[in-house]
C-alpha cells in the first residue's frame, strides 16, 4: 500500500506499507519492496513466508498465506 504525504515544500514524500501487517517499509534502504509472487501483496521482512534464491536482480518471495497454500497441494 502507497501512501502520498505531501511536505511543507511540496515535495512528495511516498511511505510504503506491509500490506499484511500494516508496518512501514523502508524500502529506500532495501532498494526494492518485496512483493509476494502469487497475490502481489508488498511485504516487510518479518512476513515473507519463503525467499527462493534466484541468483538474479530480483526477488522472489511469498507471504506466509501463499507459501502455505501452495505446500498444501
Amino acid at each position: 500500500m502507497i501512501k502520498e504525504t505531501k511536505t511543507t515544500r511540496e515535495a512528495i514524500i511516498k511511505r510504503i506499507y506491509c500490506d499484511v501487517c500494516g508496518a512501514e517499509i523502508n524500502w529506500q534502504l532495501q532498494c526494492s519492496v518485496a512483493q509476494c509472487e502469487k497475490c502481489g501483496k508488498d511485504l516487510c521482512e518479518k512476513c515473507i513466508g519463503k525467499e527462493i534464491d534466484t541468483m538474479g536482480d530480483y526477488r522472489e518471495v511469498y507471504c506466509k498465506e501463499c507459501w502455505e497454500k501452495g505446500k498444501k497441494q
